[in-house]
Parts: structure tokens; sequence; C-alpha cells
């Protein structure tokens, strides 16, 4: 199925409003989240506190005897051990789209705006969808760009993340598809817009963690035109929309 630039461009723009939008309720329910977990995270931490205290010291109630230690765990925010900011690397895009490197930064206390980096020359999916059975050659320098945002839910041993992210990519292949006209050349660009959610666990004291997750969502042409070497002057068109899911198991260092 083929789309004018037109319509193309304004399903773009349609398609990026909803997704901030998707953002913004995601970030108003996880600080509802944040603020319903912290409140029962006090409390089951204040009982906690109890029972071990009035082991050590003869069923004594932690209130009456020990104020100090009562006192001392008032305060505490769980987000505080989510760091700054975290560098993660997606080596699984070696057999789907490219391998993806990415920047998260802390903006607010559990949500971070993403960046990221995607190589598509290097996806062995990416080549198998381009070449669709011919020969082939993606450019090495086939580039994908694109930012984002993720919130994450603290758990006892990493955290349940959920976001979207928008990925820019564009580049150009060459090849032949057999018949008599010979070589051909091809310049294309793609957009896709994908929600993200999944699972990273976490090992703070050593600044590592491990993410598995999904991307799902649309990507469509923005540019997809082709022609012959031979007579470049008649070009053919064949922009179109598709779904797009990718698998992620990242490696992160966090700082």
């Amino acid at each position: 199925m083929s789309f004018s630039l037109l319509p193309t461009t304004r399903m773009c723009i349609a398609l990026t409003r909803c997704l901030f939008c998707l953002l913004i309720v995601i970030h108003a329910k996880a600080q509802e989240a944040k603020q319903w977990l912290g409140h029962t995270g006090e409390q089951i931490e204040e009982q906690e506190e109890i029972n071990l205290y009035n082991k050590l010291s003869g069923n004594v109630r932690l209130g009456q005897q020990a104020p100090e230690i009562r006192s001392s765990y008032k305060g505490i925010d769980a987000t505080t051990s989510l760091p700054k900011r975290t560098l993660n690397i997606n080596p699984l895009g070696l057999l789907q789209f490219g391998p993806i490197l990415q920047g998260e930064f802390r903006v607010t206390e559990s949500g971070y705006v993403v960046s990221h980096v995607r190589i598509p020359y290097l996806g062995l999916l990416y080549h198998l969808i381009v070449a669709d059975g011919e020969e082939v050659t993606v450019s090495p320098v086939a580039l994908g760009l694109g930012a984002g945002y993720k919130n994450f839910f603290l758990t006892q041993n990493g955290a349940w993340y959920l976001g979207g992210m928008v990925d820019y990519s564009f580049g150009s292949s060459k090849g032949n598809n057999g018949n008599n006209r010979g070589n051909w050349e091809s310049e294309f660009s793609n957009i896709a817009i994908m929600p993200n959610a999944g699972y990273r666990w976490r090992w703070p004291e050593k600044g590592k963690s491990i993410s598995v997750g999904m991307y799902a969502g649309i990507y469509t042409a923005l540019r997809d035109e082709w022609w012959y070497t031979g007579s470049p002057e008649g070009t053919y068109d064949e922009r179109s929309t598709s779904a797009l899911v990718m698998v992620e198991l990242s490696f992160g260092w966090e700082k």
C-alpha cells in the first residue's frame, strides 16, 4: 500500500501527537502509582523494623523505646536509587534491524528522556527485508536516530519500565533484479513510532543492568525511490506503511 508524501507527513504528525499524549498519560499514571507504592512501602518498612526491633529488644515497641531507629527511616525515597544516567547497548539488534546504542537521562524522580543511535547496516533481518529476494547491497552509512521517554517502577531486584520512542532512519542501496535493464540504485528514509515496555534487573553497587523488553509500533516510508542506473530520470516510488516489532536485550552501565 503506497502513500503520497502529504498524507504520509500528516500521518506522522498525527501519530507523533498521539505518542506524546500517551507519554503524558503514562507519566501521570506513574506518579500516581509511585505515590501509592511509596505509601504502602513505608507501612511495610515500618512494620518490618518494628518486628526486627522487637526481636532484638525483648518485644519493646519501636515507637516507645527507640525513636531514633524509627525516625531514621522517615523520608527515605526509593527512587533515590535510580541513576542519573544510563548507557545501554542492545546487541540483539544484530539479528534484527541493527544494534542500538541508547542513553537515558533522568528528568524526574522516575522518568528519563532517551536518545539512541541505530546502525541498520549491521542488522541481519534488515538486510533480508531490503533485499526481498534480490541481490542488494545496503550502504554502510545507513543510520537510525531517535528519542523517547521511559518511566520506571521500582521492584526489589530492578524495575519495570514503560515508554515510547520515535526513530528516524535513512540510507541508500543498490542491486540488480536480474532483468535486461541491469543495475539499480535507491534512496530511502523512514520514521517509526513504537511504545516500549520491559523489565530491568539492576546491580546498583556494580553500576550494571540487564533489560529485556519489546518495541511494537508502525513505521512509514517518507521516501522510497529507486531507478535504473542507465536511466536515472525514470524513478519508481514504493513508499508504504507497515507494523514493526523488535525484541530488546540490553546491557547497561549506570552512573
